[in-house]
Order: C-alpha cells, then sequence, then structure tokens
C-alpha cells in the first residue's frame, strides 16, 4: 500500500545509486502499471457468474438497486417493449455482479511468491548511503588537516 511506497522508492534509489532518481522511479510505475494490466485481464478471465444464494444478494443490477414502484414501471415497460418489438429473445438479466472468488486466491498466492523471491534474492549495497558515508569521512579528513600547519602543529582558529 501506500505505506510501502516511500520505502521502495527509497531502495531503489540505493540499489540504482549512479543513475538518475527519476529512472528508478519510472521503473516502478512501469512496473505498476504493466502488472495491474495483467491483473485486470486475469481478473476478467477468471470470474464467475453468482449462483445460489450470493445470486439474491448482489445488489449491483438495476432491479435489485431499484425501489418498488421503479420495479413495477421497469417490468411494465420492459413487458410493453418486449410485445411491441417483433423479436424472438427475450430480455437478458442486467446484473454486473460476479465472483472473483478465484481471482482473490490467485492475487494472494502471485503477492506471496513475490514477497518470497524479493526478501530471498534481492540484495543491494546500499550504494548512496556508503557514497554518502565515504563523502563525509573525506570532509572530516579535509576539515581536520586545515587546523595544522605545514609543520604538524594544530592552529588556533580563535585569534583569528
Amino acid at each position: 500500500g501506500f505505506g510501502m511506497y516511500p520505502t521502495a522508492l527509497e531502495l531503489s534509489v540505493e540499489a540504482t545509486y549512479p543513475i538518475d532518481e527519476s529512472i528508478g522511479t519510472a521503473l516502478i510505475f512501469l512496473s505498476g502499471q504493466l502488472q495491474g494490466g495483467i491483473l485486470i485481464f486475469v481478473s476478467e478471465m477468471l470470474e464467475q457468474e453468482l449462483e445460489g444464494e450470493a445470486l439474491l444478494g448482489e445488489v449491483c443490477s438495476s432491479f435489485t438497486t431499484a425501489n418498488m414502484s421503479d420495479l413495477t414501471t421497469t417490468i411494465t415497460a420492459i413487458t410493453t417493449i418486449t410485445t411491441t418489438l417483433p423479436t424472438t429473445h427475450p430480455p437478458t438479466s442486467t446484473s454486473d455482479a460476479a465472483d472473483h472468488t478465484q481471482f482473490l486466491i490467485v492475487l494472494a498466492v502471485y503477492l506471496v511468491v513475490l514477497c518470497f523471491v524479493f526478501v530471498a534474492f534481492f540484495k543491494t549495497e546500499f550504494k548512496r548511503s556508503k557514497a554518502n558515508m565515504e563523502n563525509e569521512n573525506i570532509n572530516e579528513k579535509h576539515d581536520s588537516h586545515d587546523n595544522h600547519d605545514n609543520q604538524g602543529f594544530e592552529i588556533d582558529t580563535t585569534i583569528m
């Protein structure tokens, strides 16, 4: 979720250090978009029609969300339309509800495998942190050398 987003961005910067930070961020966004598109496609492939009690409890169709007077008016309108039109097909259900249980199971397995692969195989050297530490050490050594004259005696900087 959103709590992992800053951590993932920071980790991408650490892993890709000399490269610009925006490239790692762009790759994270690209990966998210590709995975999202694939998961939406898989979701549509795995959805099933509602059956039994689940069908009675669904509230997605226009018939179940309407009040009784609207339902009576709708049924009357459909009956009128079907009797006046020269068609042999009865009106179909307008339910958009679907059972996504199989997709949720696939998604849970996918996320567990993804986390396992990440924890087991992703090892980074924290290159940016190491570079920052080296720069701090160089700056400290440089600052300590500035307070000595050429003979190694410390210069009193409070007088100057």
